[in-house]
């Protein structure tokens, strides 16, 4: 009886003789489509990613927001540029340098006053009022002459309104 080894030897001699000439064509070899393995699409997805940090070069989209606000304020007129090839071209005697405070307008505090279109603020208005009305009634001025001191503290309040604004 011959041994295991042999007989493996000699079918595996036998089947590397029919070589894929010897097979007949498949006619649905390109019906199924080519289907991506599991480690095939992984290999994939970091490939790209590293494609993906090594294009960037270490720079975040912030500071790459901020290199090109720098860039586009450097295209802008520079106004002091232009102020110095006027003063060289036209001379200094011709410039006169107006202070320009007096053309910006000066800015008014807002007043905090409450909505009068909501209850919660017709409301906190007239408390104020009770306390200025209530303020008044305990002046003695009120007590020599109640309608004049009705009048200087409606007179005061609207002289303050308008200082205000």
């Amino acid at each position: 009886m011959a041994k295991r080894t042999q007989l493996r030897t000699k079918v595996a001699r036998a089947s590397t003789k029919a070589t894929a000439e010897d097979l007949p064509e498949d006619p649905q070899a390109f019906l199924h489509a080519y289907k991506e393995t599991k480690k095939e699409k992984l290999q994939n997805k970091r490939s790209q990613l590293l494609n993906k940090l090594n294009a960037h070069d270490g720079i975040s989209k912030s500071s790459q927001r901020r290199i090109k606000r720098k860039q586009r304020d450097e295209l802008k007129p520079k106004m002091q540029d232009l102020l110095e090839t006027l003063e060289s071209e036209v001379g200094k005697d011709t410039i006169n340098l107006v202070d320009s405070k007096e053309f910006i307008a000066s800015k008014t505090k807002r007043v905090n006053a409450p909505s009068t279109k909501t209850r919660k603020g017709i409301k906190k208005v007239e408390d104020m009022e009770r306390q200025r009305f209530g303020a008044v009634l305990k002046d003695a001025t009120f007590k020599k002459s109640p309608f004049q001191a009705l009048k200087e503290s409606i007179a005061n309040r609207i002289a303050a309104e308008n200082t205000s604004k």
